[in-house]
Formats: C-alpha cells, structure tokens, sequence
C-alpha cells in the first residue's frame, strides 16, 4: 500500500472533471479537461487546507487496446490554476494510467485506476511525490 511519506504536507481530495479525451485510432491520446477539485488534511498537523480549487489540464498519451476488451491509458499532465488559493500557478504530473472498459450495459465507459504509481507533481517549481487513485464513468456526448 502507497502511503505519504510526510504526513504534515499530505492532503486528500476528491474531484469533478469534465472534458474531451481524444483517441487518435493509432495509440495517441489527447486530453482536455477542466476539474473542481476539494482537498483536506491527511492529518492534524497540516493546516494548508480544506481549500477548492478549479484547474484546467492538457495532456496527451498513449493507449494500448488489452486483450480484454479494457484500454489501458498512460499520460502526462500540464495546467494551470484558475481560482482558489493557488490561483495563476502552473502545475505538470509526470504520470496517470488509467484502465478503462464498457460498462455492463455498454452505454459508459467505466474508468479506474488498477495500478498505484507515485508520480511527480511539479508545482511552481517544487517536485513532490503524488499518488493518485482514480475511479469514474466516463459518458460520450455528441459527435
């Protein structure tokens, strides 16, 4: 089990993203997304949160089609910070992957994470180790 490794700077959040994944037929991925994101305390001795922020990514990636049926996406992260205490900052995470597969009905995508990777989040220049565990339904509009 991944756990922080300086409780008095760890925070946990949640968030709602909204956005277009763009897959390119050969492998390529493109992402552009807005996300409402909540963070609180890990613990008692971090007092930089709760706070809420929105920040708007890009990114682009990779997938590859399993054996399964499921797609399995890694990508990197750049953005920036529209609102909240952080405002104006810019931020990248070096990695995501993502599994993603049909829901029973066929109707959504179901979209989690399988595997636990401690990436890299650079902010403002500050490197830190970041671990992210993600689960959704992703839902096609429009074409």
């Amino acid at each position: 089990m991944q756990q922080p490794n300086d409780p008095a700077h760890s925070l946990l959040g949640s968030d709602s993203l909204t956005g277009i994944y763009t897959f390119d037929g050969r492998g390529g991925l493109t992402v552009d997304d807005t996300i409402t994101e909540i963070y609180t305390s890990a613990s008692v001795q971090n007092t930089e949160a709760p706070y809420t922020q929105s920040v708007n990514e890009t990114s682009s990636g990779q997938y590859k089609v399993e054996a399964d049926g499921s797609v399995t996406i890694t990508f990197g992260v750049t953005g920036n910070t529209l609102n909240g205490p952080f405002a104006g900052s810019t931020f990248s995470i070096d990695q995501f992957v993502l599994s993603v597969r049909p829901s029973p009905d066929n109707k959504t995508l179901l979209v989690t994470s399988t595997e636990q990777v401690v990436s890299t989040l650079t902010f403002n220049g500050l490197m830190v180790p970041f671990i992210c565990s993600d689960s959704g339904t992703a839902v096609r509009v429009g074409l």
